[in-house]
């Protein structure tokens, strides 16, 4: 988790008030399980964090429960986009020092094998 939240330290919040109870680091981190194991939308994220609770809170505080699908549709409206982009980029460089086996297209939606060498 502190290797992920590193990587998202430089996003900022942009919710305000009583619309921030669900800590970002951890929407975050629902959000890009989600989309890992073939989840697309709010609804996939929150059906995501609500089947895999009991694992997620191993990891997670999740103080505030599960956030709903409303929560991760408005956090994903708010963002800046050039600021999500960048902490992206810093996760997908770490995520694909981890996985060296598995290239990772990242202007594509699939997961690529990696190149061999030429013999």
């Amino acid at each position: 988790m502190e290797g992920l939240a590193a990587c998202f330290e430089d996003l900022k919040d942009p919710r305000t008030g009583n619309a921030g109870q669900h800590d970002l680091d951890e929407i975050m981190v629902i959000a890009l399980c989600t989309v890992l194991c073939g989840g697309q939308y709010a609804s996939d994220m929150e059906l995501f964090a609500k089947e895999k609770e009991r694992f997620l809170r191993q990891f997670l505080k999740l103080e505030k429960g599960v956030p709903s699908h409303d929560t991760f549709s408005r956090v994903f409206r708010l963002l800046d986009p050039e600021q999500f982009r960048a902490c992206f980029q810093k996760f997908m460089g770490r995520f694909s020092q981890a996985c060296p086996c598995r290239a990772v297209a990242p202007q594509s939606s699939g997961v690529l094998p990696a190149r061999r060498a030429s013999a």
